[in-house]
């Protein structure tokens, strides 16, 4: 005999119910699946707070959970697009504000042609590793924060967007 972890009953407490006797809330029978569960204000801070968090020096691919929540709420491709690029890009600014307290290192080679290229090349800000590096280097570098935060935001925006052509939200 298997276990089943207890599930939500329609009184709202937890019974011991089966899963199969769990329906989806239109009534076609078939098991709850997870975006069941996902309403869209909750996959909108998920999607917000992963953006952040993928932007600053911990690795997280918020490009799948973009993905995963266009998949789930395709209607809200344009608000999704825009907590993504917002989070993104103040996870980006977080890191460029890291640098900006955080003393520049010396000799590294890279710093002078970020400085040479200036806030133009955060618009490459959302590559992987890569981009965490241009945040903390034009923070070093004290680059105008208005300007990394526009070419940030530009380079973030044009990604999602060919990430939610992937996910089939555009045509």
């Amino acid at each position: 005999m298997v276990h089943e972890p207890p599930l939500p009953d329609r009184s709202g407490g937890w019974g011991l119910r089966s899963r199969r006797a769990i329906t989806r809330p239109d009534g076609t029978g078939y098991p709850c699946i997870m975006g069941d569960w996902i309403t869209e204000e909750t996959g909108l801070a998920g999607l917000f707070a992963a953006s952040f968090v993928a932007a600053t020096i911990i690795p997280f691919p918020s490009e799948a959970v973009l993905f995963g929540f266009l998949k789930l709420h395709p209607q809200a491709v344009a608000v999704g697009i825009a907590l993504a690029c917002l989070g993104n890009t103040l996870g980006g600014m977080t890191t460029y504000l890291l640098g900006r307290i955080a003393r520049a290192p010396q000799g590294l080679p890279h710093l002078n042609r970020i400085r040479r290229y200036g806030a133009p090349l955060l618009a490459f800000a959302w590559l992987p590793i890569i981009g965490d590096g241009l945040c903390l280097a034009a923070g070093w570098l004290r680059l105008n924060w208005l300007a990394v935060a526009i070419f940030q935001g530009v380079g973030r925006l044009l990604r999602y967007i060919v990430i939610a052509w992937l996910a089939g939200s555009y045509p």
